[in-house]
């Protein structure tokens, strides 16, 4: 039986009694703008970015995450408790004022060179012909690595269109220079400055609701373009209300703040498309500064203890940055792919290839069974993956962490049309 333990502190309630604010500080005005209702000494909200605890250092997020002070005030002192994040209100000062800006990290020279260095990894993997292209099956298997969503042609199709390839529907031949494209490019993670995500307090949720409901039908203010919806984190980020005209974020924008505020509400498990959307929102932060801030942060929860590195959230603490991520996803496909290739079944393979017999793989036996399936992985890479697959930190890896890395959440069927629904789509095009 697992007893649950806590952390044996002084927690203290001093000055957390609710500060009240006009909901007329919502609205945008050419004099002050939207910036001033996020003032961290005059505002009644702040960058998730200026969050911490007493004595802690705080973590960078993206700007368009915010705190309301009535859910956390950061110049509170000592020890204390933190409330679950339940209520989120997406707040667009201006509608007029909303522009659509590509992911800041795909212009760091840096974040390009380490994606240089890993697709030319990843061409190796997935490039059966070994001729430095992909097909479009072997494309899809590389974006679902990166983004853990299995693409259909269609976007496919879309995503070489949106980076400028032209007459996408016939490219048969996928170059680097397209991969990185598609990568980098802005379909995939496009954000939009001047609306906002804001953690609130129940009370706050609450009265919005009221206010909203009271201008059913109308626009929050008769003079400004402003707009906002409230979200419930605890129900899948679902909106339970909204203003008129209210109209929904990028898909990559909303995802991106829906697992920064299950982060900052210590959530431990996550599929692989929110692992990697979180390892995203946190790769501008180092491992250590990572780990540290979630370990103290849990630690102000009453929750059951348990090591996050036994929990889905071992890969966006321990990853250095999204290209690490899916270095490791496409070694996971590629080695399972060449399972399917040799036609050995997961259990069949990992007991051939635990040449001692005692139901676990070294790292030698790992570095034969590669070698033996055709991968030719450096030690480095090697290294890597039984980092990866060794999820409890034991140094060997088990049947069941061996078929839970190469299973990789992906369907059997996920990849095994597509190309030729992508032939018959195209063959449909270019008769009509």
């Amino acid at each position: 039986m697992e007893i649950e333990k806590y952390a044996d502190l002084a927690y203290s309630r001093d000055h957390e009694q609710p500060e009240p604010w006009k909901f007329t500080r919502l609205r945008y005005t050419e004099e002050s703008g939207s910036e001033w209702a996020c003032d961290e000494r005059k505002g009644m909200f702040y960058e998730a970015s200026k969050f911490k605890l007493y004595k802690r250092s705080p973590l960078k997020f993206s700007p368009c995450v915010l705190l309301s002070k009535n859910y956390f005030n950061p110049t509170w002192s000592g020890a204390r408790r933190i409330k679950n994040i339940t209520m989120v209100l997406e707040w667009t000062p201006n509608t007029n004022k909303v522009e659509q800006l590509p992911d800041s990290t795909s212009e760091d020279p840096q974040v390009i060179q380490i994606l240089d260095s890993t697709l030319d990894k990843l061409f190796q993997l997935f490039d059966a012909n070994q001729n430095g292209t992909l097909d479009i099956n072997e494309l899809g298997q590389l974006i679902f690595a990166a983004f853990g969503v299995v693409p259909t042609e269609t976007e496919l199709i879309g995503s070489m269109a949106s980076v400028g390839i032209t007459n996408a529907n016939k490219v048969k031949e996928i170059t680097k220079e397209m991969t990185k494209k598609m990568l980098l490019g802005s379909k995939h993670r496009v954000s939009e400055k001047g609306r906002y995500f804001v953690a609130l307090s129940l009370a706050e949720a609450e009265t919005l609701r009221r206010i909203m409901h009271m201008r059913l039908g109308k626009h929050l203010f008769d003079e400004a373009y402003t707009t906002c919806a409230l979200r419930c984190q605890s129900s899948n980020y679902d909106i339970f209300d909204s203003s008129l005209d209210f109209q929904e974020p990028q898909i990559y924008q909303r995802d991106l703040t829906q697992q920064i505020f299950s982060f900052l509400d210590c959530k431990t498990y996550y599929d692989t498309y929110q692992a990697k959307m979180l390892l995203k929102a946190l790769q501008l932060n180092n491992q250590y500064e990572r780990q540290s801030f979630f370990s103290s942060t849990i630690s102000c929860r009453r929750r059951l203890v348990q090591s996050w590195k036994e929990t889905p959230i071992r890969e966006p603490l321990c990853l250095k940055s999204e290209w690490d991520s899916l270095l490791r996803s496409g070694q996971a496909i590629a080695l399972r792919n060449a399972l399917e290739k040799n036609g050995l079944a997961i259990e069949v393979a990992f007991k051939a290839f635990d040449s001692s017999q005692d139901g676990n793989l070294q790292i030698e036996e790992l570095w034969f069974a590669m070698q033996w399936l055709g991968l030719e992985p450096t030690e480095e890479e090697v290294a890597e993956f039984m980092d990866v697959a060794d999820e409890d930190d034991d140094g060997i890896i088990s049947l069941k962490e061996f078929r839970d890395c190469i299973k990789h959440k992906i369907e059997d069927a996920g990849f095994k049309h597509l190309q030729t629904e992508l032939i018959s789509s195209t063959t449909s095009t270019t008769s009509t």
